[in-house]
């Protein structure tokens, strides 16, 4: 399996672009084939990128990510 850069585990969510029309998860839009969008594989859900939603996914899980590094005593 190839890793995504960035990223420290193979079920972390990761942007992608849409193979099948879809519903965004965050504001209900519709994600057309073809368009970015933030995918997280354990719940197969999607957050669309043209409202920011994925956007602001991406930012959390960004946080989420430098405080469990800081937590372990390392900074990145």
């Amino acid at each position: 399996m190839r890793r995504r850069a960035g990223y420290l585990f193979p079920r972390d969510p990761y942007w992608l672009q849409a193979r099948f029309p879809a519903v965004c998860a965050g504001c209900g839009a519709h994600i057309a084939p073809g368009q970015d969008a933030f995918f997280y594989p354990n719940s197969r859900t999607l957050f669309c990128n043209a409202d920011g939603c994925g956007q602001q996914e991406a930012r959390n899980l960004a946080a989420a990510m430098q405080d469990e590094a800081f937590a372990r005593g390392g900074y990145g």
